[in-house]
């Protein structure tokens, strides 16, 4: 069973490899799905396969749905930012980009901002 089963809710799974890149993978309850690697030529340093890199245009546009299916108000512009940017220093700052880009906010804790990209 998967945790999408499990939850009934849209999931969102980044894993940060030696700070150098993240690979990220999402899937809703209806079906929508994405994956890519934050921090795409670091990651092609580390050899991740090309399918799992992604185009940044066509993984900006999942991931605009899926934001928006979670109930989201995604930035489309610092998205596609946060698709393409390198990391420097951290992929972890790519990550909260991505996190803030997808719209999601967290009470009480101060609102996220980006990466400067």
């Amino acid at each position: 069973m998967s945790l999408v089963d499990e939850t009934g809710a849209p999931v969102l799974v980044v894993h940060v490899v030696d700070s150098d890149f993240a690979t990220v993978d999402a899937e809703s309850p209806q079906g929508l799905s994405w994956h890519c690697a934050l921090s795409p030529e670091m990651a092609r340093d580390y050899d991740l396969p090309e399918e799992w890199i992604g185009d940044p245009v066509e993984v900006g546009e999942r991931a605009e749905a899926w934001a928006r299916e979670a109930g989201l108000q995604p930035d489309p512009v610092a998205l596609r930012n946060a698709l393409v940017a390198e990391c420097d220093p951290l992929a972890e700052d790519l990550v909260s980009a991505l996190v803030h880009a997808l719209g999601f906010r967290f009470r009480g804790e101060v609102d996220l901002e980006p990466a400067a990209l």
